[in-house]
């Protein structure tokens, strides 16, 4: 997991690293050529953040409780469709806690049998 700021929030990631673990990198940003703060932690510490943030979030509750019940239950590797269900629900107005909300429809293309290579997805391992 790649947690990432904007050069002014640098403090921020300073505070998470403190707290989890990890070194904080300056990187260009994806969609333009201003740099930005990284903080990548491996999936056991990306779990105990999730956990932490999800106890205390208000906005983003259901998102976190879902990726980390994805990691929980072994599938902290199909980043695209998880990231796709998580651009989902941030399109409903109604989201998981909703009892007419069918979460077996999104969670149907999540693949929970990658294969690994020194805990990474292999076409992303170096």
């Amino acid at each position: 997991m790649l947690i990432t700021a904007e050069p002014a929030y640098r403090i921020g990631l300073d505070l998470l690293q403190k707290a989890f673990g990890g070194k904080v990198y300056m990187e260009k940003h994806k969609e333009g050529n201003y740099p930005v703060w990284v903080l990548p932690l491996p999936p056991s510490k990306a779990k105990q953040f999730f956990n932490y943030f999800a106890k205390h979030s208000v906005i983003k509750h259901d998102q976190l409780y879902f990726v980390l019940a994805c990691a929980e239950g072994g599938n902290f590797r199909d980043g695209k469709a998880i990231k796709d269900v998580i651009a989902q629900l941030k399109a409903q107005e109604q989201r998981l806690n909703d009892q007419n909300t069918d979460i077996s429809k999104l969670v149907e293309n999540i693949s929970f049998d990658i294969k690994l290579k020194r805990d990474r997805p292999v076409e992303y391992a170096v």
